[in-house]
């Protein structure tokens, strides 16, 4: 279970959130920003039952982070922020949103990474949910390009740092021989290449359940477990058998790495195309 936010650490009842997560028997994980993840509050945090949590470091430098987080002590509190956690006995992740304001600093940010040892990076691929969003968008070769470095990457420094990729079901087609360690287990099971709606779905703060984060818009709201139980909408409802039989477009039904791929990232088709149904934007075939 990840506890997300905008900025959990917001929440006055956190503690009290994740002890009764692990009282009933749920792992939770916490992503921040790190501007209040202090020395103390990390203390309050492990004695609760927290064992992981998720950094967010958009940049290898201050200018760069600090400019797409929009504040100036940005910066120096995430990297505070990883320092306090790590000392503090929680197992790090880092995560990086891609855009093209930061796409030539991953390199570095890894490197900084593994200076610090920090357990897990993730890079994220920025869902477009405005026209905005789409501006700061990588073209589909930097991120082929970007996917072929991190590949490479994760297999020369695992002992060093545990790379997570953008997109595991991509990788397919980037490398057709790419290990199983590189690889998630959804395109057996699922006719989507995508865990929303599937193995995972978005809880939001007033108790409306979705297939993902990304999916806010009421069209895709499945239930609100106010008035009925996670498990009956999980299971009962129209919103997520509709992932679950989801047929792909043409141009994915057609293609040859169909059945590894599966279409990638669904919030992905919709924000740029409008549909369910159509390839993930990143792809390159």
């Amino acid at each position: 279970m990840l506890l997300d936010g905008g900025e959990p650490l917001l929440r006055k009842d956190l503690t009290e959130i994740i002890r009764y997560a692990v009282r009933v028997g749920v792992t939770p994980h916490l992503s921040t920003n790190g501007l209040l993840l202090d020395c103390k509050t990390v203390k309050k945090l492990r004695k609760a039952g927290l064992q992981s949590i998720q950094v967010s470091l958009d940049g290898a430098f201050s200018e760069t982070h600090n400019f797409i987080r929009g504040y100036s002590e940005s910066y120096d509190s995430a990297i505070a922020a990883i320092q306090n956690a790590r000392q503090g006995g929680l197992s790090v992740t880092v995560n990086t949103v891609l855009m093209k304001h930061n796409i030539k600093e991953i390199p570095g940010i890894i490197n900084l990474l593994i200076k610090m040892k920090v357990d897990f990076y993730r890079v994220a691929s920025i869902v477009p949910v405005n026209e905005t969003l789409k501006k700061l968008c990588v073209s589909t070769q930097e991120f082929k390009d970007l996917l072929s470095f991190l590949v490479k990457s994760k297999r020369q420094i695992r002992d060093n740092l545990q790379i997570i990729l953008p997109s595991n079901k991509l990788v397919y087609i980037l490398d057709e021989k790419a290990d199983s360690n590189i690889m998630l287990s959804t395109s057996l099971t699922s006719n989507i290449g995508c865990e929303a709606g599937t193995f995972l779905c978005n809880i939001t703060p007033d108790g409306w359940v979705t297939p993902c984060v990304y999916f806010s818009e009421e069209q895709f709201r499945a239930g609100n477990i106010r008035r009925e139980k996670l498990a009956s909408i999980w299971s009962k409802s129209p919103i997520f058998r509709a992932f679950r039989n989801l047929k792909l477009a043409r141009k994915c039904m057609g293609c040859s790495y169909l059945m590894k791929c599966k279409g990638g990232c669904r919030a992905l088709a919709f924000y740029f195309f409008g549909s369910l149904k159509e390839q993930d934007p990143r792809c390159w075939i």
